[in-house]
């Protein structure tokens, strides 16, 4: 079980990530506009390094609660998007459905994905690698108020619970199948 090459038959390999490709985004659209006010639908041809080009529709979306935002249309799928992106040279932009790309966090095992949202909150709280080092809790952020930075040290704590946990039952796990 698990040999050399015992994985990934036929060639098959990994998705790719919205990480690792080419973006285009809404915000990129519009920054290269004028400051016109201009409310109807935009038409944008995007021209890339290969000398691919192509047009890309964008058009200002009403919100539910009110208020609007721009939105990129799929050339491939036709739905609306924030992004578009580029995959492969000699392929056209389309939105993450259509290319099928994953996101980075989707390939983290949950032990992973914890220790992230662990940091997360430590940079939320104001805390550095030197804190957590020495074992001490940050000191509240100026402007946070008292009932967030509480909340905020027992998500941590909560957190720091679980990533044990896990860590631990990966490591029962691990013992299991060496049969100890």
């Amino acid at each position: 079980m698990g040999g050399w090459g015992s994985t990934r038959w036929g060639g098959h390999g990994r998705r790719l990530t919205v990480e690792e490709t080419p973006r285009l985004s809404v915000e990129k659209l519009l920054a290269a506009l004028p400051e016109s006010g201009y409310v109807g639908p935009l038409r944008f041809v995007v021209e890339s390094a290969d000398g691919h080009r192509q047009e890309v529709d964008a058009a200002r979306m009403v919100q539910p609660f009110g208020g609007w935002r721009w939105s990129i249309m799929c050339p491939a799928c036709g739905k609306e998007c924030r992004a578009l992106f580029r995959p492969r040279l000699g392929t056209s932009w389309a939105c993450r459905r259509c290319h099928r790309l994953a996101y980075y966090s989707q390939r983290l095992k949950r032990y992973w994905r914890l220790n992230q949202r662990l940091d997360k909150c430590w940079e939320q709280m104001g805390g550095t690698e030197d804190d957590l080092a020495v074992r001490r809790w940050p000191r509240r952020p100026k402007r946070m108020h008292r009932t967030t930075y509480e909340r905020l040290r027992a998500e941590w704590n909560a957190l720091n619970n679980a990533v044990w946990d896990e860590g631990a039952g990966s490591i029962a796990r691990f013992l299991a199948r060496l049969g100890a």
